[in-house]
């Protein structure tokens, strides 16, 4: 009894090991899923800037147009300002170029744990069929136990 006890209780801490693997998982997926959404959010947002720096230079630019021929100093504003938005569009392209790299992996990683989560199900209903089993066995070595006893006291 003791040793079927103890495979009860070796068999249960396997399966409680394993449901933890499966939850820390999860936990880790959760936590991958934010960090793509924080990335996605801070995307949205240079892209709502940089929508912000090119309407403020097409103002700007309309502006200049009109008075280029007399005004030499406004066109070096306008080519400063062009900078500027190649820069910011070089930056923003970067990001998202980074952005798309960090999702690819992100979703490799996210491929890769849920692959690892499902054979820790399956390792998990093995162990739950196999503990289903163990108790079988310990029924019967019971009922046998039982039938044994009854002999002995007859």
């Amino acid at each position: 009894r003791a040793q079927l006890e103890s495979l009860e209780t070796v068999h249960t801490n396997r399966v409680r090991a394993l449901e933890e693997a499966v939850q820390s998982k999860a936990d880790l997926v959760r936590e991958l899923e934010r960090q793509e959404a924080a990335q996605r959010q801070r995307s949205e947002e240079l892209q709502e800037a940089l929508g912000a720096a090119e309407a403020e230079l097409r103002g700007q630019t309309e502006a200049l147009d009109k008075a280029v021929q007399a005004r030499k100093g406004q066109t070096e504003q306008v080519d400063r300002l062009t900078k500027r938005l190649e820069g910011a569009q070089q930056d923003l392209e970067a990001l998202q170029a980074a952005h798309a790299r960090e999702r690819d992996g992100l979703s490799d990683r996210l491929r890769a744990q849920s692959c690892e989560g499902e054979g820790l199900l399956e390792q998990l209903r093995a162990a739950a069929k196999e503990l289903d089993d163990q108790k079988f066995r310990a029924a019967q070595l019971q009922h046998r136990v039982a039938e044994e006893e009854g002999r002995v006291q007859r």
